[in-house]
């Protein structure tokens, strides 16, 4: 599941190298589908407009993806405005640099990120921490200009923004995020809830929670806390 995504998509991308690809990325029965939409804008060098019949904005749909012609993977200010707009995340493959950008508006929000499994980049455990503040907490997040593709700096980079370090693991409380060291320069996430459970999501599993037993407190690497601005 983690590559399929990936790999659909940029064999869409590669059919047309000269105009910009586009589509949906949608859950159907736990598995990733890649809807392959034409391209209806009169500009499609630059730009794209997906042909009507397809559901932005039904349950299943998780992204709009579409290619990037002769330019880099990173957003044009036009494809952040519509996703925002929208509150749609986009997948960006550059034919050029033939890297993706994922990119998550500040106004999208997922409500059922309780139920979601594993998907490189979408639901994991970087993106839990980010759906838990935004939906239950109701708390800001800035996720523009973050590339979530890139799992581990995107989290860093959310860390940065918004959250402190809590000095000792006495001063714990709830809805801290617990920052684990797995094995070298390899981090875990998941959200304190008291009572010693915390919240999270390892690879290829569903959200769960857990015990912070002696196993996982002996990994915690960091303890963060949202800062009100």
């Amino acid at each position: 599941m983690i590559n399929q995504y990936k790999d659909e998509i940029i064999e869409n991308c590669l059919k047309t190298p000269n105009e910009e690809a586009c589509g949906l990325v949608a859950l159907k029965d736990d598995c990733v589908k890649i809807l392959n939409c034409k391209n209806i804008h009169t500009n499609k060098v630059n730009n794209f407009l997906i042909s009507e019949g397809f559901k932005v904005h039904d349950k299943n749909t998780i992204a709009i993806w579409h290619s990037h012609v002769n330019k880099n993977e990173t957003p044009s200010v036009a494809d952040v405005e519509y996703s925002e707009a929208l509150g749609v995340p986009f997948c960006i493959f550059s034919n050029l640099t033939k890297e993706f950008y994922l990119h998550f508006p500040n106004s999208h929000r997922n409500g059922s990120f309780k139920s979601r499994k594993y998907l490189k980049g979408f639901f994991n455990c970087g993106t839990l921490i980010v759906d838990y503040f935004k939906t239950i907490l109701k708390k800001e997040i800035i996720t523009e200009g973050v590339n979530f593709y890139k799992e581990n700096k995107a989290i860093k980079e959310i860390e940065k923004k918004h959250f402190i370090e809590v000095k000792s693991i006495g001063e714990i409380k709830k809805n801290d995020v617990l920052k684990f060291k797995i094995k070298n320069d390899k981090f875990h996430f998941g959200v304190y809830l008291g009572n010693q459970i915390f919240f999270h999501q390892m690879d290829n599993t569903l959200p769960y929670k857990r015990q912070l037993e002696n196993k996982w407190m002996s990994r915690v690497y960091k303890i963060l806390r949202y800062k009100d601005r």
